[in-house]
């Protein structure tokens, strides 16, 4: 075989074969390890051949839905049905069949309430051979996850469809030789020996008791950190003047649900000014639960000089297997300050030689004063001409506060805190995608900024978006039903072409212009 890539031919191996008038002695023709046995090429023994057939089979009156039921099942299986907050369950979505069959998915499990960590690319190639009832089937697996919780209760894993065009071989076809000799002989079935049903396989909704985790020696930092964690804290440097930046580094090292982890809190000393930390994260996300670490870089200044201690920084977690809270805490830190040049003006989050911008600012701020007076002069004279076009300029102004006083952003770098961030556009990073030739994450970049919106609009974190949550909060706000039930479905159809293994290139544009609809009309109904 030949193939040509890149401008270069490739040629496959030669592969001989010795073909003899007698039959292979019994016990000689094994099937390899990944054959299909109730596959229609495959070379069965007799005995198999014959309990397979009447799999196979449709005949006259025969139940198809009573036989699809005998030799098909689509199921969500879970490594457990019950768990704390934070705790990792493991759900899989497996396809079992005895039939031959086309099938493809077409709902997918929707997994509201919970952090979702794909273990297996979705609908990857995945099959095995699986025994249940005295009967083999093969076995695919369509989805497997890790599933965080994200609340207490009963959390319903949703529903999910694979719809199936299943071949049968019609009754009739058994009484010709040559069709049969054609059909396990490895030749493609004539047509007029086949019979073709569509049939769609729903799995049952599997139910998670979500526990609350104990309020019995849950220590007063605990920040919701479920697993097996340590910590450590590193200074930059020891010594430096008041013309630099320092940065305290937090790591946070372990198992658990690592990704959800907010920054813990470092109790500065008077005299050091700290801002909100940068975040690096080294985790591995196929491993259950997540392990790795997630780091916090925190930058300060100290305007005066002196010798400070950073106390130890502590870390409260529950774990899981022992049933109880532990408290970990690094080292304390000790920095000495020496007077600088000039007055801390620094450029927080750059290296100290990086700061020379700021300090430039600084040293001209006068000049910079006075360019800002010009400008405002120059705005007064320009706003006092337009005074003839009073009411024009009212109504814009008017409008753009409508627009403006709509939250669609959120901040979520912890679970509580939810700010708010003014644009007139949330989609604006899916829409500029969507013009790049190479933009492979549109889909994950229009669910995440659809759901920001969804969330800062309503006053709830994204990760708590589910089906109730969000009818709930619609209807506090005074949506109607129609418009709550189209954002569902528009919730549904992107995850849809999220997961899936062949998303549809035409479908990035409807969705984005029906997200562009939604939001001006959930905009304009919680005005009204």
């Amino acid at each position: 075989a030949k193939a040509v890539a890149g401008g270069k031919q490739y040629t496959s191996n030669v592969v001989s074969l010795t073909v003899s008038k007698n039959a292979p002695s019994s016990g000689s023709a094994t099937p390899p390890a990944n054959s299909n046995p109730f596959s229609f090429l495959d070379p069965p023994v007799v005995r198999e051949h014959e309990i397979n057939m009447q799999d196979y089979v449709l005949r006259k009156g025969e139940d198809i839905a009573a036989k699809v039921d005998r030799n098909m099942m689509y199921k969500c299986v879970t490594d457990k049905q019950s768990c704390y907050v934070g705790e990792p369950i493991i759900a899989s979505y497996k396809f079992y069949s005895r039939l031959k069959s086309e099938s493809n998915p077409t709902k997918n499990p929707s997994f509201n309430g919970f952090s979702v960590i794909d273990l297996d690319q979705p609908y990857a190639s995945n099959s095995s051979v699986e025994k249940i009832g005295g009967k083999e089937y093969n076995v695919f697996t369509i989805r497997k996850s890790q599933l965080y919780p994200l609340r207490a209760g009963n959390i319903e894993l949703e529903s999910a469809t694979i719809e199936n065009n299943i071949q049968f071989i019609k009754e009739s076809a058994l009484d010709n030789p040559r069709a049969m000799n054609d059909i396990f002989g490895g030749f493609a079935m004539p047509s007029d020996a086949v019979i073709m049903q569509k049939v769609a396989l729903n799995s049952r909704p599997v139910t998670i008791a979500v526990r609350p985790l104990p309020t019995q020696g849950k220590p007063a930092n605990f920040n919701g950190a479920v697993g097996n964690f340590t910590i450590v804290t590193a200074i930059n440097k020891e010594n430096w003047t008041t013309d630099e930046a320092g940065m305290l580094t937090v790591k946070i090292t372990g198992s658990g649900n690592l990704h959800l982890l907010t920054a813990p809190t470092v109790n500065w000393p008077a005299g050091i000014d700290a801002y909100d930390p940068e975040l690096e994260d080294q985790l591995q996300n196929f491993t259950v639960p997540v392990s790795g670490n997630r780091t916090f870089k925190f930058s300060f200044s100290v305007s005066s000089p002196g010798d400070y201690t950073i106390p130890p920084v502590e870390f409260s977690y529950f774990d899981p297997e022992t049933n109880s809270y532990h408290t970990v805490q690094s080292n304390s830190e000790v920095i000495h300050i020496s007077k600088g040049t000039r007055k801390a003006n620094l450029t927080i989050g750059k290296k100290p030689e990086e700061s020379s911008v700021s300090n430039y600012l600084y040293d001209h701020n006068w000049w910079l004063l006075g360019i800002f007076g010009g400008l405002l002069l120059l705005y007064l004279i320009i706003w006092s001409s337009s005074k003839r076009n009073k009411e024009p300029v009212a109504n814009a102004l008017s409008e753009e506060k409508e627009i403006t006083e709509s939250p669609i952003s959120v901040k979520e770098e912890t679970a509580t805190r939810i700010a708010p961030v003014i644009s007139l556009n949330p989609l604006e990073q899916s829409e500029t995608c969507l013009f790049r030739n190479d933009c492979a994450t549109f889909y994950a970049m229009l669910n995440r900024e659809l759901k920001t919106f969804l969330a800062n609009s309503l006053g709830i974190l994204p990760a708590a978006i589910d089906k109730k949550t969000l009818c709930d909060s619609l209807d506090a706000k005074g949506v109607s039903n129609e418009l709550c039930t189209s954002i569902e479905q528009l919730l549904q159809d992107i995850e849809f072409e999220l997961y899936t293994p062949f998303p549809e290139p035409e479908k990035q544009e409807e969705l984005l212009g029906r997200s562009k609809v939604l939001v001006e009309e959930l905009r304009g109904g919680m005005r009204r």
